[in-house]
């Protein structure tokens, strides 16, 4: 078993050896380094060891070894789980903003010529258009744009002040006489 720290979106993999007997290489288990820094840790690495230990069963047993029915079969009589519950959020590399609609579009690597999928759908039949193209956006802009939302959320959270009573322009015994008035003279109107 190998700790890797370059896996982020898995916990663990298995890495099948060669058994070519010129250059034989020993199968390997590789576990995600961050499963050490999180709450319930050592319940994760063991079912994330107990998930690839069935692959490295079922390849030394020279049979498929991939998620086949054979394999979950085994994993289920062994008490593992088939997918890891706790993979690491990556933080988004890059950010893209519609032009159409202002929307926020973060992604892990670059787009070259990319509309917003939303509004080609929306306007104009789900096919590509440039008029939704979407523009990168520089980082300090991304970091204004974080900011400033995160004080809206802020503000949000607490209570406005209490508002002034404000006095009705007239007193309300006047208000209440003038629809009096008003009553009446609807009252006496002549149907047409």
């Amino acid at each position: 078993m190998i700790w890797n720290g370059r896996l982020s979106t898995s916990a663990g993999r298995f890495r099948p050896g060669s058994r070519n007997p010129l250059f034989p290489r020993p199968a390997e288990i590789e576990i995600a380094s961050y499963l050490r820094d999180i709450p319930d840790g050592p319940a994760h690495i063991r079912a994330t060891v107990l998930h690839e230990m069935v692959h490295y069963h079922l390849w030394h047993l020279k049979r498929p070894y991939g998620h086949t029915p054979e394999f979950n079969e085994i994993l289920k009589q062994v008490g593992g789980t088939r997918y890891n519950t706790v993979p690491k959020e990556r933080k988004p590399r890059h950010y893209y903003r519609c032009i159409g609609c202002l929307k926020v579009i973060p992604t892990q690597r670059l787009l070259k010529s990319s509309a917003c999928a939303e509004c080609c759908r929306k306007y104009n039949n789900n096919r590509f258009t440039s008029f939704y193209k979407l523009e990168r956006m520089d980082e300090e802009r991304v970091a204004a744009m974080m900011k400033k939302a995160y004080q809206q959320s802020i503000s949000a959270e607490k209570p406005p002040p209490p508002a002034e009573k404000e006095e009705p322009a007239m007193p309300v015994n006047e208000i209440i006489r003038r629809l009096e008035e008003l009553k009446e003279m609807v009252g006496k109107k002549k149907p047409l």
